[in-house]
């Protein structure tokens, strides 16, 4: 794990542990255990990144040492499929029925148009709580809000195309002074913007605001944003949610 306010060199690594598996045949797809750290390693609030290593005798990763820069970092996860990394935010003390503010960046590369989609995770939130999401309606021409049930978010992980997605009925679609687009959404579910435009180098900031319900119980929760391109994730932001302590 590092933190983005230092440099993203090894010395700023934090080592979590390490989770084994045995017998893992070529071509087989598998999600390991968790990963359990102890309390006193939960970062404090603000934006981390976690770095993980795959590695056995016959795959041995890179050699993680020879990272100096910023640059060499992100080719070792680029150019490595030893290496991944996950953004994540942590945000503390939070009152039930308060606002939280949650903002990330939607980007397009300098060279050509694209269609993107965005995938939000809101199963880690708890029953009862209220989510919305801004977006500037200029990107919005021709999407729609899709329900994404966890059946067809598994075909969509394994194949090219996705099939089957259900329309999402149950939305609200309010237009502000600013000119965003404001959907209001039922968590507890996986949902999609299929299909946002952006102009070449274009980044817009999408605005999501979080309400947790009154006798909330539970320490933490979690939700995260994929941006998608091609049935391929090409960013994405994860968020931890942690109550004030009373």
């Amino acid at each position: 794990m590092l933190n983005t306010a230092r440099t993203t060199t090894p010395d700023s690594w934090q080592y979590l542990g390490t989770i084994t598996e045995y017998n893992i045949v070529p071509g087989e797809f598998r999600i390991s255990g968790h990963l359990v750290f102890p309390s006193e390693k939960i970062p404090a609030p603000g934006h981390y990144c976690f770095v993980g290593v795959v590695r056995n005798p016959l795959d041995p990763a890179p050699d993680h040492t020879l990272i100096n820069t910023v640059s060499e970092f992100k080719k070792f996860i680029q150019y490595s499929n030893n290496y991944a990394w996950k953004n994540v935010n942590v945000v503390d003390d939070i009152i039930p029925m308060k606002a939280v503010l949650l903002q990330f960046d939607i980007r397009n590369i300098p060279q050509g148009y694209m269609r993107a989609d965005l995938q939000m995770d809101l199963r880690g939130l708890p029953e009862g709580s209220e989510f919305e999401i801004r977006l500037p309606q200029a990107i919005l021409k021709g999407v729609d809000l899709f329900d994404v049930t966890e059946d067809e978010l598994t075909t969509a992980f394994f194949k090219e195309r996705i099939h089957g997605l259900q329309p999402f009925h149950r939305r609200r679609r309010i237009i502000d002074g600013r000119g965003r687009a404001c959907f209001i959404i039922k968590p507890r579910k996986i949902v999609r913007l299929k299909r946002m435009f952006l102009r070449p180098g274009q980044k817009v900031r999408a605005k999501a605001t979080v309400r947790l319900p009154h006798g909330v119980k539970g320490e933490q929760f979690t939700l995260s944003f994929k941006q998608i391109v091609d049935n391929m994730v090409v960013g994405e932001v994860s968020y931890v949610l942690r109550l004030k302590e009373k």
